[in-house]
């Protein structure tokens, strides 16, 4: 580069200079206001109210970590972003819950993870695919080892997509004949919550986490028994201010 073409240093930094003094007066000359307000704090969000959701999918061995689990103890780095974030809540569910059942050996790993993270767990389990029998079978073995650190179970995911009803999920693979609106729905609900209800009494049970789209005969307001399990449900079907006076589940 000539050294007609050149721009010296001294100027580039007495620019920069020129410019900050002039963006601080500027700024000096914009008021600036606080309220603080003193009535007492209302509706606060539960400590436990941030969290993650996974597909179930991600409960299989060397998934997303190579000859491992992806959800273990063992898991440094995603301990150490749940601990950094402050995440105490984590769903596990999703489409794949239809498609994977977890083993024992995959739940064991799992709340290895939950428990060195400090967190709590809404566990889904299959309705489109599943069985009462089945999905019975899991939640006792759930509740019998690790209902201290479950926050509640729910059964299906996003049944307003299923196949039935005439939404469909993405590929059409997925889907139950049987679910056709709300009232199909409920019942079949009832005949597996029933089970699970038999085998884990105290539990608590959390659902529909809705997806996109009505269910035909939803009903204006869900049953009481019917506790939104997750963020994605509360974004789709309430408003602001009843999301900020929602209950946290565990209350």
């Amino acid at each position: 580069m000539s050294r007609a073409k050149e721009i010296p240093v001294k100027f580039i930094l007495s620019s920069i200079v020129a410019f900050c003094l002039l963006s601080a007066v500027s700024s000096a000359q914009s008021p600036v206001s606080l309220k603080i307000g003193t009535s007492p704090a209302e509706n606060l969000i539960s400590p436990d109210f941030i969290g993650f959701s996974f597909e179930t999918g991600s409960l299989r061995y060397n998934h997303y970590r190579r000859d491992a689990y992806f959800f273990d103890s063992s898991n440094t780095q995603l301990l150490n972003l749940f601990k950094n974030l402050g995440i105490r809540s984590l769903r596990i569910g999703g489409d794949s819950l239809e498609e994977y059942t977890p083993s024992n050996k995959d739940i064991d790993a799992l709340f290895r993870f939950v428990k060195a993270a400090g967190v709590k767990v809404i566990y889904s389990l299959p309705l489109a695919t599943g069985s009462p029998g089945q999905d019975a079978s899991v939640a006792k073995y759930i509740w019998d080892n690790y209902r201290d650190h479950l926050i509640c179970f729910a059964i299906g995911n996003e049944p307003n997509s299923y196949k039935g009803v005439g939404h469909g999920f993405a590929a059409g693979s997925i889907g139950d004949p049987e679910i056709t609106g709300y009232a199909s729905y409920i019942a079949k609900w009832d005949r597996f919550a029933s089970a699970v209800t038999a085998v884990a009494p105290k539990a608590k049970l959390g659902g529909p986490d809705s997806g996109n789209g009505a269910m035909p005969g939803l009903p204006p307001s869900p049953k009481p028994r019917l506790a939104t399990t997750t963020l994605l449900t509360f974004c789709r079907t309430m408003n602001l201010a009843a999301l900020l006076g929602a209950r946290p589940l565990n209350s």
